[in-house]
């Protein structure tokens, strides 16, 4: 807005610089506040990402427990004494170990077992299942 005298110009914009004198300020915290967020979030999707590749290395030794459940009730059953026992856990060291349960489908003698073997290893479980 211009008025026809100088001193009402400088009157009107000295209102306006200092009325709006705190809004740079405002601006930057926003801005700031947004690129925060913006971190915290990456931040934590990194962490949960971490965790998952961590629990990617235990997995993969808990199926090996498993499957090494499944190798030794079979070893069993090839040497000739049969998959007898219904539950086995063996400890391959304190964190990591294995759990069989066979169940015999049907009537025996030549009714087909099923051995099913799960490895723990630090709190990650994996299965695996057999017919024999």
């Amino acid at each position: 807005m211009m008025f026809r005298n100088k001193k009402q110009n400088k009157k009107i914009s000295t209102l306006f610089k200092e009325s709006e004198s705190g809004v740079s300020l405002i601006f930057t915290l926003l801005i700031l506040g947004i690129i925060l967020a913006t971190c915290l979030g990456v931040v934590n999707l990194m962490l949960k990402e971490i965790k998952i590749s961590s629990n990617i290395g235990y997995s993969i030794t808990a199926y090996y427990a498993a499957e090494a459940g499944i190798e030794k009730t079979l070893y069993n059953a090839r040497k000739g004494s049969g998959p007898v026992e219904s539950c086995e856990t063996l400890f391959i060291d304190p964190t990591c170990t294995f759990l069989v349960r066979i169940a015999q489908i049907g009537i025996p003698p030549d009714t087909p077992y099923i051995i099913k073997s799960v490895g723990n290893f630090k709190k990650t479980r994996r299965g695996v299942e057999v017919q024999y």
